[in-house]
């Protein structure tokens, strides 16, 4: 999905965890998420939450109403912060690593709390893609930065790690 806002900028939304780009629960049914009578409930609660973006380019909030619309709002002054929705982890949050090699191409992605840190590559190489997952693994873990990681060559997973309590142990 790509929502375009009054500026004329575009602000694309085709996978999870961007960075602009935050769930508005209304406080009204915030008790039903932090203390649900189930999980279901809980569920069904945050299912219902609206989307809401922030543009990079002008800072407004475009908010994606339950009547398939996108009402904008728009700052009062231009220098509003650009990072509004962004995690509370900021330049610590930590992303995915991906590498993928089919057909005879590979892939390679990594996501970052940053948007100039993220990255995407096309690798024609296998030998290649190999090493700059690895190359990527190594400096995104040591920086502590890094959720989970997996390499994947023709449908076979080569490598694989997650931060299962999220302070970056050894892989």
């Amino acid at each position: 999905m790509k929502i375009r806002c009054g500026c004329g900028a575009l602000l694309p939304d085709g996978t999870d965890r961007v960075p602009y780009k935050a769930r508005v629960l209304p406080d009204q049914d915030w008790e039903d998420v932090a203390h649900p009578r189930s999980a279901e409930a809980a569920s069904a609660v945050l299912r219902r939450a609206a989307d809401v973006y922030q543009c990079q380019d002008c800072g407004r909030l475009l908010f994606a109403g339950a009547d398939g619309l996108v009402h904008r709002f728009a700052p009062e002054k231009p220098d509003v912060p650009r990072d509004l929705l962004r995690s509370v982890h900021g330049e610590a949050w930590q992303g995915s690593l991906r590498g993928s090699w089919r057909s005879g191409k590979g892939e390679l992605w990594w996501e970052a709390g940053v948007e100039p840190d993220s990255g995407w590559e096309d690798v024609a190489e296998l030998a290649e893609l190999r090493r700059r997952y690895h190359e990527v693994f190594a400096e995104r873990f040591g920086r502590g930065v890094l959720r989970d990681a997996f390499l994947r060559v023709d449908g076979v997973i080569e490598h694989e790690w997650q931060d299962a309590d999220g302070d970056s142990p050894a892989p």
